[in-house]
């Protein structure tokens, strides 16, 4: 016996197989890394905004993680998820990473989205600067 279980996710298995299958991995990975970068190298210029994650091709692919001065991971969470709706998880590992934001984008993932995002991390960190 499983419990109960979402079937719809279970009855779209094989379509997002085809769909993978349809684009392939490397065209998936080559989309996941250019969007990474969009985004990233347009939050870099942002004063405040630190990247914590390497922008070189061998060192990541579609994930990228970020901070902003004078702020905790997960107040960068909450303002962008309470303001903007953007949800993005805290990343806290003492010791071991810098305290930041994990983003990620998917294939289907606009540029346009990406520009909502830049404005909403920049919206956050010239507010972080007035503390």
């Amino acid at each position: 016996y499983l419990g109960t279980r979402s079937y719809p996710s279970e009855m779209a298995i094989a379509m997002a197989l085809d769909f993978h299958q349809a684009i392939g991995n490397k065209r998936k990975e080559d989309r996941l890394r250019f969007l990474k970068n969009y985004w990233m190298e347009k939050a870099a210029s942002i004063p405040g905004v630190k990247l914590n994650t390497s922008l070189k091709p061998e060192f990541s692919c579609a994930l990228g993680n970020i901070s902003i001065t004078n702020m905790k991971a997960a107040d960068i969470s909450s303002a962008l998820a309470t303001k903007y709706k953007i949800h993005v998880p805290a990343m806290t590992l003492e010791g071991h990473l810098p305290d930041g934001v994990r983003i990620t984008p998917n294939v289907y993932t606009s540029s346009k989205d990406l520009d909502m995002l830049v404005m909403a991390i920049d919206d956050i960190a010239k507010t972080a600067k007035s503390k």
